[in-house]
């Protein structure tokens, strides 16, 4: 078999397979490369599934931090209303005892 005949023949046999012929792009001289993308759809199946994962674990992350930051707002908030009840209740007991200071007066 002359050599002339070789890639014609391998790019058949390649098409037959159901594999593709692709020249390489860095040799000045066309080269064969065998390709049924097995390889590539598994490497990018498994990167997608990578980046999906990192992509959820992400959004957990950031879920989670809204909910914690709600949590200490609402924490923040039961806080502030429990010192404004303190105060109008020493306010009220400040009041009372001014009250009766004055009734005390007025009845000597």
């Amino acid at each position: 078999m002359h050599p002339i005949f070789l890639l014609p023949t391998v790019i058949a046999l390649s098409i037959l397979t159901g594999c593709t012929y692709q020249p390489a792009r860095i040799a000045s001289l066309p080269a064969i490369v065998i390709d049924d993308d097995r390889y590539d759809r598994a490497y990018d199946r498994d990167d997608d599934e990578d980046r999906w994962e990192r992509r959820r674990e992400r959004e957990e992350e950031r879920w989670e931090r809204e909910r914690e930051r709600r949590e200490e707002a609402r924490e923040r908030a039961e806080e502030r209303r429990e010192r404004r009840r303190e105060r109008r209740e020493d306010m009220h007991d400040d009041w009372e005892d001014r009250h009766d200071d004055w009734e005390d007066r007025w009845d000597d």
